[in-house]
């Protein structure tokens, strides 16, 4: 009698820590997502100027402030005309 409750107890609490462990997932991607587009939806409004001005120096300034961004290995910024203008590599 002990051995089923104990083998319900053991199957319900792996159930449980599947769905947790794929619901912190879904959530801990989608907090990444959002951090990342309001960082980039910041860097585009400040890379504005840089880009009316042609200064491109100042646009990579403005990029490399992604150095603390853990999730942030790459950027680029392009012009009108799609051509690059500015990067930054971590």
């Amino acid at each position: 009698m002990i051995a089923i409750q104990l083998l319900t107890v053991f199957i319900i609490l792996s159930i449980y820590s599947v769905i947790n462990f794929f619901n912190n997932n879904k959530l801990y991607k989608a907090s990444v997502v959002q951090k990342l587009e309001s960082i980039v939806s910041i860097l585009g409004y400040n890379c504005r100027s840089p880009l009316n001005f042609l200064d491109q120096s100042a646009a990579e300034d403005i990029l490399s402030s992604l150095g603390s961004e853990a999730n942030v290995v790459n950027a680029w910024l392009y012009n009108g005309d799609d051509q690059l203008f500015a990067t930054y590599v971590k």
